[in-house]
C-alpha cells in the first residue's frame, strides 16, 4: 500500500488542516477498500510513523507495520465497512497521533 506523508504546513488554518486530513483519510480508505476486495480475509490496520525534527509523519493502511511504523488504532478495518466508514475511522484516529505539522 502507498505510504502517505502528513505534510501540512504549520501556518495552515484549522479548516484547511481538517480538509487536508480528510483528503488523506479518504485516499487511505480507497486504497484499503480496493485491497480488501482483492483479499477479503486479510486483516488491515492503520499504522503511523511519528514525525520528528526534519522528518515528516507518515500513515499507511496495511496488513503489517512497515519498518519504523507503529499501530495507530487497535481496531482493524472491517471487510464489512464502506469506504466512508473506513474514512471516518481513519480520520478520527489521525487526531490522536503524534504527527506534527512541518
Amino acid at each position: 500500500m502507498k505510504v502517505m506523508d502528513v505534510n501540512i504546513p504549520i501556518e495552515t488554518s484549522i479548516s484547511n488542516t481538517r480538509q487536508m486530513l480528510e483528503t488523506i483519510a479518504f485516499q487511505l480508505a480507497r486504497e484499503w477498500f480496493a485491497a480488501q476486495c482483492n483479499n477479503t480475509f486479510a486483516y488491515y490496520y492503520l499504522y503511523y510513523r511519528p514525525s520528528d525534527t526534519g522528518v515528516l509523519g507518515k500513515l499507511v493502511v496495511d496488513t503489517e507495520a512497515p519498518d519504523g511504523f507503529q499501530m495507530a488504532d487497535t481496531e482493524r478495518l472491517s471487510p464489512g465497512w464502506t469506504v466512508e466508514k473506513a474514512k471516518s475511522v481513519i480520520y478520527q484516529a489521525i487526531y490522536t497521533l503524534p504527527i506534527l505539522p512541518r
